[in-house]
């Protein structure tokens, strides 16, 4: 049976701010608070209800750790979220850790965790609202806001070559890199077409071609040169692609 492996950060986060309360004491005192039980609650109501949606039983949750390697690379990763994280959140936070079985390991993304996973093992789904996952092979099912599950999508190797290096041009400004200068993911798109074989695939003898190309980009619009590199290196979600060349990965302690 196919296990879904499950970005867990968004379920918890959307729980936990679903139950906050704000209530008002007297003439000019409002307080915001928030149940532990209804916390609890929730997740397991909106997990119960996608599992339903996606008719799977079997399943793992995937959290990230409390420290993330990418501020070692670049400071100002996710920087602009600056929202607080909803009350709860780190008591909830530590049971679905300690008593319902869900993963983390501190300095990695749940994303990392489950891109590891997902190309190491056989017979794996994963169900997440982050639109990387198509930067990595294997089996994606994306979520909307609402969390309705989107169909099934296999990516292929040299698709998710091709999706890396456009999101290393493109950026992603929600999570606070931003690509090279003046490439949306249409222009970004168009780029790399014009210097792969087959369209909207890098395939493994020419990953080293388009990372030049993809350089010299950045060059020509004014970019220092580790920036390219930077950029990269922050859009890869970990996981091995077995003798194929990482010309753009930076080293970095994880």
């Amino acid at each position: 049976m196919t296990t879904l492996l499950i970005d867990g950060d968004g379920l918890l986060y959307r729980a936990c701010k679903a139950v906050e309360i704000e209530e008002q004491f007297g003439p000019d005192h409002h307080v915001l608070f928030s149940s532990f039980d209804d916390a609890k609650d929730k997740y397991t109501r909106v997990l119960e209800d996608m599992l339903d949606t996606i008719k799977h039983t079997s399943y793992e949750v995937y959290l990230s750790g409390w420290s993330n390697w990418r501020h070692h690379v670049l400071p100002s990763y996710k920087s602009n979220r600056t929202d607080r994280k909803p009350l709860c959140y780190a008591r909830t936070k530590d049971w679905l850790l300690e008593e319902q079985g869900a993963m983390m390991e501190e300095t990695l993304e749940a994303d990392d965790l489950i891109a590891i996973n997902m190309t190491t093992r056989r017979d794996c789904t994963v169900v997440s609202q982050d639109k990387d996952f198509y930067s990595v092979p294997g089996s994606f099912i994306r979520l909307q806001s609402d969390m309705a599950p989107e169909p099934s999508v296999v990516t292929q190797p040299a698709a998710a070559r091709f999706n890396h290096m456009l999101q290393t041009i493109s950026g992603d400004r929600v999570d606070g890199y931003f690509g090279c200068t003046g490439y949306g993911p249409k222009r970004s798109a168009k780029f790399l077409n014009d210097i792969v074989k087959v369209i909207e695939e890098v395939q493994p003898h020419e990953v080293e071609d388009v990372w030049y190309e993809v350089e010299r980009l950045f060059a020509h619009c004014g970019h220092e040169e580790h920036e390219a590199k930077l950029n990269a290196t922050v859009a890869h979600l970990m996981h091995d692609d077995p003798g194929v060349p990482r010309p753009w990965l930076m080293e970095v302690e994880v």
